[in-house]
């Protein structure tokens, strides 16, 4: 992983407490991800990949069944490039920790992380449209508090690598947390978008216990601090939807252009700025006093 990725260093004491009996490898590439080229670290994760695919053969051959490949940010993309090496053999499973934008934006699927390189490859965004990229690249694509800006990162010092950085923490916590990061169906990120995904049922539940029979795209909403997971939502999730809402129009105020230039659609384009459902479903007044009245105690950052 690059020096960047070491903050996946969280993973080790959750998953050693644990009862499975597993093994852990990292792979440190730093030397060949260092900064301020990024261009050099983006050709350089086709060589990394390569050379990974080795170690993997190896497992493979001892026996080990059950592979799990983790990769954040340019790791993210570099597991297909594990993946295309091992061709034919599949890995079980593959996990993107908000895989890099940056470079890979306009790569055809050999050449970027995507659902033909494991038996299942689920996804977590966390700063799309910046760092991380913005497709769905799964079976399974989780967008954590609408994928782009994090709750509580406002507040660091380190906006801009904040927002990145916390796909890992959030997976790392999903592996011992009893509440868990359970997300709701949406037909497409492009539908979150426009505003058409409010919460409903069925939840599945994101991070290291995913059902691997899992498909589609999934919104999920944490809180600004750790622990992040705020487990289930039940009823009719009033809150939960509030701060999706805002989420989302802070996304649109923010990143409006590239927003646009995501879905390139006039039509849709110009829903973007149309009520939610919940604004159709009820009268203007009282959806406005709810979001009023909720989101003063919503803490977006």
């Amino acid at each position: 992983m690059a020096k960047e990725a070491l903050n996946i260093r969280p993973f080790i004491p959750e998953y050693f407490n644990r009862t499975t009996d597993l093994n852990i490898f990292f792979v440190d590439w730093s030397s060949l991800a260092a900064g301020p080229c990024y261009p050099a670290a983006v050709w350089n994760t086709r060589h990394v990949g390569e050379c990974t695919s080795q170690l993997v053969e190896r497992i493979k051959e001892l026996g080990a069944k059950n592979i799990h490949l983790i990769g954040f940010s340019l790791g993210g993309q570099l597991t297909n490039f594990v993946a295309n090496a091992l061709r034919p053999y599949k890995v079980s499973r593959i996990t993107g920790l908000d895989p890099a934008g940056p470079g890979f934006l306009t790569a055809g699927p050999e050449n970027k992380l995507d659902k033909g390189d494991a038996e299942f490859v689920d996804v977590i965004h966390t700063n799309a449209f910046v760092q991380g990229i913005v497709e769905e690249s799964g079976h399974v694509d989780f967008y954590i508090n609408g994928g782009v800006i994090q709750p509580g990162c406002w507040a660091e010092n380190r906006f801009f690598a904040c927002n990145h950085h916390r796909a890992p923490l959030y997976f790392a916590e999903s592996i011992t947390t009893q509440m868990g990061f359970w997300g709701w169906p949406c037909p497409s990120y492009t539908e979150y978008l426009i505003g058409r995904c409010p919460p409903k049922e069925p939840q599945i539940i994101m991070g290291e216990f995913v059902n691997r029979t899992s498909s589609g795209v999934h919104l999920v909403i944490t809180d600004s601090v750790s622990p992040f997971a705020v487990g289930k939502f039940t009823g009719p999730a009033i809150e939960i939807f509030v701060k999706s809402e805002l989420i989302r129009r802070d996304i649109l105020e923010k990143y409006k252009k590239d927003v646009e230039n995501f879905i390139d659609e006039d039509d849709v384009v110009e829903s973007l700025y149309e009520h939610s459902r919940l604004k159709n479903e009820h009268s203007k007044k009282k959806s406005e006093n709810i979001i009023d009245s909720v989101s003063a105690e919503v803490d977006l950052i």
